[in-house]
């Protein structure tokens, strides 16, 4: 047979191998992604997720009470999944007194855009409280709505 049969798809096949990463190359792009999403230089641009990690750090830590007021910066960003876990310790009493409705309404905004497992986190959360509970959570929202807006202010609710 002939050379010119071979040769093509054996060029194909090694510049195949060559374009791949090689063995050893360094993190991939998962973990080069996750080095700099945790970065110092990274996150002073990101306090959402600054203040997020600060918040799982304080959990780890068992100081649900920091990590309650971190979730909070967080949330007051627009950080959906802090909101929701600032949700989960107002409405379990962690890191400090329990309320409910607030929680409630917490978790209201985290399920604001409709993501499956918020709403379904929130309707549980409409189910289980008393008449009261639920009157002050449908109150709480709009107070809970006033949150930080590049050059605006950090109001929402406790």
């Amino acid at each position: 047979m002939s050379l010119k049969i071979f040769l093509p798809p054996l060029v194909v096949a090694l510049c195949g191998l060559l374009a791949g990463p090689a063995s050893g190359a360094g993190p991939g792009p998962d973990a080069y992604e996750a080095i700099v999403l945790q970065s110092p230089d990274f996150l002073v641009h990101h306090p959402d997720l600054r203040f997020r990690r600060l918040a799982l750090d304080a959990r780890e830590r068992g100081r649900d009470d920091e990590a309650r007021t971190q979730f909070r910066n967080a949330a007051r960003y627009g950080d959906k999944l802090s909101q929701a876990a600032l949700a989960d310790l107002l409405w379990n009493g962690q890191g400090g007194p329990a309320d409910r409705a607030l929680g409630y309404a917490w978790m209201d905004l985290a399920a604001e855009r409709g993501t499956e497992w918020l709403v379904v986190q929130r309707e549980r959360y409409w189910q289980a409280p008393l008449a009261d509970e639920r009157a002050r959570g449908a109150r709480r929202p709009r107070a809970v709505r006033r949150v930080r807006r590049p050059g605006g202010l950090a109001t929402a609710g406790a």
